[in-house]
């Protein structure tokens, strides 16, 4: 069988594993998460017959002109539908089309997770991720277009107290000032939005376990999350934020969200 290896950058970095040293860091739009595939997951053994199930699949969804269209080829249409929705009153839904499906034999297996480079026909490079479901091979819509819960700009001006969800590029940084000047207790994070338009500086307590989870490793670091971030009270600034838990290392969210 075709060897297939996933470039490195696509996956979150296990702190105990080796890497070359000059491995790209994290590109938008997506990464997979490092967690263990689930116990029912079966490895995909045959690249071929991967190719030609999920190719079809990555092609619809490319050419959808219609979010009915996309809904035919998206993981947990009943999820996401009212999202995707809402995310194409804002932004029209143009069709990229696919020009190839992975790209210089870029494609990666994670169990039942597959991560795919794709190129479109305007000749964009771009990770897609397609996960195995009992329909056969769907695109995970949230991780494709950086999902989260509001707008950068509403969050940044609306300062809301309970946490919202936020696909973020996670890397160390040394800041401390207003309520979180203390850096003693508190340890300092650059949380910035998938399109690099925005950022903010995120907290945690020194040394915590949430600390020790979403540190970098010193190989590869600027790290793919998916965190619940709130404004602390009575904030006195207007980008510094509390990480208040973590919901995936990485991009794509495993749990199956339709199932209790």
């Amino acid at each position: 069988l075709l060897a297939v290896v996933l470039v490195l950058s696509l996956w979150r970095p296990d702190k105990n594993r080796s890497q070359t040293p000059d491995a790209p860091v994290v590109p938008p739009p997506m990464a997979i998460t490092q967690t263990a595939p689930a116990k029912d997951a079966e490895p995909v053994r045959d690249v071929a017959a991967f190719i030609a199930a999920a190719k079809p699949v990555a092609q619809k969804f490319l050419e959808a002109k219609t979010v009915e269209e996309l809904l035919q080829v998206v993981r947990e249409p009943a999820w996401v539908g009212q999202k995707i929705r809402e995310f194409y009153q804002a932004k029209p839904l143009r069709p990229e089309g696919l020009d190839a499906f992975g790209v210089d034999e870029m494609i990666g297996f994670d169990g039942k997770v597959a991560l795919v480079q794709v190129r479109t026909r305007a000749l964009d490079q771009k990770q897609m991720c397609l996960v195995k479901t009992p329909d056969g091979w769907r695109v995970d819509w949230e991780s494709w277009v950086g999902w989260s819960e509001m707008s950068w700009p509403a969050f940044l001006a609306e300062k809301p107290k309970q946490a919202k969800l936020f696909r973020v590029v996670l890397r160390e940084t040394q800041y401390y000032n207003y309520a979180f000047a203390d850096e003693h207790r508190w340890k300092s994070y650059n949380l910035e939005s998938p399109d690099g338009e925005h950022s903010v500086f995120g907290y945690v307590e020194l040394g915590s376990a949430l600390d020790n989870r979403i540190r970098p490793a010193e190989s590869a670091p600027r790290d793919p999350f998916i965190l619940m971030l709130r404004f602390p009270p009575d904030a006195d600034s207007t980008n510094q934020v509390i990480i208040d838990r973590v919901i995936s290392d990485g991009w794509v969210e495993r749990a199956d969200k339709t199932k209790p």
